[in-house]
């Protein structure tokens, strides 16, 4: 999403360039070669019409309440293209079980990769060979054990590099934006920042 849509749409956001990857760049293991595609509706359009899509097409865009609002903006890009995205938002308990049964198209949501600096949580949350794992590919289960059965440091960058360059390369997951923790507090309160908190921030660190 270009970087001034996203700060629209999300307070604070910096928009997708600063994240290349399904991963935090604090993260170790969080390096790759292939970027996501740049924003190119005129590109997009073309490459729908290649595939058989000149007119386009309707799929469900399922979001949780907490980015309803993004996900409503993205319908709004999809639409220049002309994919007509309907937006259904449904709560957590409810999308989980859409997963469970193979019924989501495209799913938007958030995750804080639980606070963890390696890209083996974003491994192990998406690629587990279960409901989450809408890809489905025995390639990336298998680089998600590889990676989490070595210590060495080396082979593990580079078990994570092959994972991400295929992420994008295949458009398995794509990150829209950070979500920053929004905190509300008076000028005295200084927040430190640099957690790898899920919430961005601990409370030793608020004082």
């Amino acid at each position: 999403m270009p970087t001034d849509e996203a700060r629209a749409l999300i307070a604070g956001a910096d928009g997708s360039g600063t994240h290349d990857f399904m991963c935090d760049p604090r993260m170790f293991g969080c390096e790759g070669t292939k970027k996501v595609p740049a924003y190119d509706p005129a590109g997009a359009k073309k490459l729908m019409s290649e595939a058989g899509y000149a007119n386009g097409f309707e799929m469900t865009l399922t979001a949780t309440p907490r980015v309803r609002s993004v996900a409503e903006g993205i319908s709004g890009f999809l639409h220049e293209i002309g994919i007509k995205a309907n937006v259904q938002s449904v709560p957590s308990v409810a999308y989980r079980k859409l997963q469970e049964d193979g019924k989501i198209n495209v799913l938007l949501h958030t995750f804080s990769f639980l606070g963890m600096a390696d890209v083996g949580i974003m491994m192990s949350f998406y690629y587990d060979d279960g409901p989450r794992d809408m890809a489905g590919d025995d390639v990336m289960f298998k680089l998600r054990y590889a990676g989490e059965n070595t210590m060495d440091p080396a082979k593990r960058k580079a078990t994570y590099r092959e994972a991400l360059d295929r992420i994008n390369e295949n458009a398995y997951n794509m990150v829209v934006s950070a979500y920053p923790a929004t905190f509300v507090h008076t000028k005295d309160i200084r927040v430190e920042t640099g957690s790898m908190s899920p919430y961005g921030a601990i409370l030793e660190d608020i004082y």
